[in-house]
């Protein structure tokens, strides 16, 4: 996202927290249920939530057969070392509440170095936090050593792809540039977004060590999954599809924006790994331009590291992203990101970004990448950028920017098993097979911090070189 739209969003991030309702105390949450480890600073205990058959009045949330019936309720007690178990259900926005900054979920208490807060999926469950109506997120997460695992995370753009949504959306971005007093509850109808952590800088509780695996992310009218003045956040095997499609602040699938310094480490702090995003766009032109220009998009963004002067470096690694309107993965004036093992394929379907490209961006490598652009498209793009490298990438159908190949890349049909069904994995004989950076001069590794494995946890190297790719077939 740009600079503006991300503020205003983070306008709203702030207001959701502000708003979430009064915690219980710790002492009549102690009372109500054991706790495995005895220490009020290291709970370790199973809170249990059912959607279906749960009650906010249980004096006994720590058993599976007397659960709380909300997610909030659960959030509101929980302690460093405790299990939010998310049986099965349908989780919805609070019909008596109708203040839009009020998410279904607001996270606020963190767990330590040693006891995370854990919210995962119960075994075999069918659950889903489902957001429509006037709501700026559906997840906010403004705390630390948390854990988010698994959970189904959804908005209501499959019931609602255009027509009249969609005309409502672009009059509704039309009202906020008119000059008019601004309906804030209005616009977040068109601006919902999946999974926020994070906040504007005034106050942002600065949340490190936020982990979002496994879920699936969809059908959301504004972005994703995504972080603004954060650090330490791993975004790891999750799947974002049909997002952006009604919002006015430029969002993407995942988003990266603005990370602050927890530490002074120099290694990998954020981390996108091992996520597939695809099918998202944006409709609604974009309300920081000036003109009636639609911008991102994009399967994944890094965006402005560089305001916030952070130190740390970013892995975008083993991600497949395919068919977005905007880029696979977009940086923006940020430093210090690795690019490496991606599939990307014919994205740019509405803007003319390329596949993977670096606009105002410095000291970052793009490695080990297959892209295969849509006809006509752009493989590649390198704006007003130093210290940047391309290379040992397989490229095929687009244009690639002039003298930024790289000297070890190639330029060939990748051989997919069946890209149009979204199967990324190589057919034997595949150009991208060993045509990644080999081992180094001592046999070993030559990517320290790096997961070491493919999308499916599968060791990277065989035979000496790694394929290029999100999948390693050797």
């Amino acid at each position: 996202m740009k600079q503006f739209s991300k503020a205003i969003f983070a306008m709203f991030l702030s207001a959701a927290i502000v708003s979430s309702c009064k915690k219980a105390s710790v002492d009549e949450m102690e009372a109500n249920g054991s706790s495995k480890g005895g220490s009020t600073t290291s709970a370790l205990r199973t809170i249990y939530v059912n959607g279906n058959t749960g009650s906010d009045a249980s004096t006994n949330p720590f058993s599976s057969s007397t659960p709380y019936k909300t997610l909030q309720k659960a959030a509101d007690i929980t302690l460093p070392g405790d299990d939010v178990m998310v049986m099965s259900g349908t989780y919805i926005p609070n019909a008596s509440d109708t203040n839009p900054s009020k998410a279904i979920l607001d996270v606020t208490r963190s767990g330590t170095a040693s006891n995370y807060i854990t919210y995962k999926l119960y075994p075999g469950a069918s659950a889903v936090i489902h957001t429509y109506g006037r709501r700026w997120n559906a997840v906010v997460i403004n705390a630390s050593y948390i854990k988010f695992d698994g959970i189904e995370v959804k908005g209501n753009n499959n019931n609602t792809p255009g027509g009249a949504f969609l005309d409502a959306a672009k009059a509704s971005q039309l009202h906020y540039r008119s000059g008019a007093t601004k309906d804030w509850a209005r616009y977040s109808e068109y601006c919902t977004n999946g999974i926020s952590v994070g906040g504007q800088a005034n106050v942002t509780k600065n949340p490190h060590h936020v982990e979002i695996r496994n879920c699936k992310v969809h059908d959301l009218p504004g972005g994703g999954i995504g972080l603004e003045r954060a650090d330490y956040v791993t975004m790891e095997s999750n799947t974002v599809y049909n997002t952006c499609w009604f919002g006015m602040y430029g969002n993407s699938g995942i988003s990266v924006f603005s990370p602050t310094d927890y530490d002074s480490s120099t290694g990998y702090r954020m981390r996108v790994s091992k996520n597939k995003c695809y099918n998202n766009y944006t409709q609604v032109p974009y309300v920081g331009s000036s003109t009636s220009e639609l911008s991102d998009g994009n399967g994944i963004i890094v965006d402005q590291t560089n305001f916030t002067s952070y130190t740390g470096r970013t892995l975008v690694e083993n991600n497949i992203c395919y068919k977005n309107g905007g880029g696979g993965v977009h940086l923006f004036k940020s430093s210090r990101i690795d690019v490496m093992n991606n599939t990307l394929y014919a994205n740019e379907q509405v803007l003319g970004y390329a596949n993977m490209d670096a606009r105002t961006v410095t000291d970052s490598r793009f490695l080990n990448n297959i892209v295969y652009a849509k006809n006509g498209g752009k493989a590649n793009d390198l704006n007003t950028s130093t210290a940047v490298t391309f290379n040992y990438t397989v490229y095929y159908n687009g244009t690639v920017k002039a003298g930024t190949a790289g000297a070890n890349s190639i330029t060939a049909n990748p051989s997919f098993v069946n890209a149009e069904a979204g199967d990324f994995w190589l057919n034997g004989g595949s150009p991208a097979i060993n045509a990644g950076v080999p081992l180094d001069p001592n046999g070993v590794y030559p990517f320290p911090g790096t997961s070491g494995t493919d999308i499916t946890w599968r060791p990277r190297i065989k035979n000496g070189r790694i394929d290029c790719g999100a999948y390693e077939v050797n």
